[in-house]
């Protein structure tokens, strides 16, 4: 894994609907607008609070994260809601029930978290 990372880097992969892009696909970063086909790769599923213009009821079909779509993802995938979410909106209640949520201790460790991708990207080991 670590040698992957090394030689690829990360690779995030944002879905939703067309419009809310974070930016070009790249080799570490490609956008999708279907999530069950990336679902199937993925270690680690990251959501945010849905703007307002997004919380309908045609995109919270299309794009919750609920139990039976994070059985599609590897095993032992982790679900990282950023806080705050909401049940029912980005994330369904059965799925922050299960064990593939992280909890909310897991966000104590955010900063290490966020202070590691900062070195990786700068190419710094600590070593």
């Amino acid at each position: 894994m670590e040698e992957h990372c090394r030689s690829n880097g990360p690779n995030f992969n944002q879905i939703c609907i067309r419009g809310f892009e974070l930016g070009s696909d790249n080799r570490n970063y490609k956008f999708h607008t279907k999530l069950e086909s990336v679902l199937s790769f993925s270690d680690i599923v990251l959501t945010d609070s849905l703007p307002s213009e997004l919380r309908t009821e045609k995109y919270i079909n299309q794009y919750q994260i609920t139990l039976e779509k994070m059985k599609l993802a590897n095993k032992h995938a982790m679900l990282n809601p950023c806080p705050p979410f909401f049940r029912n909106e980005e994330v369904s209640s059965d799925v922050i029930s299960s064990n593939y949520f992280v909890g909310y201790e897991f966000k104590k460790n955010l900063i290490y978290v966020q202070q590691a991708i900062i070195l990786f990207c700068l190419g710094i080991t600590l070593e």
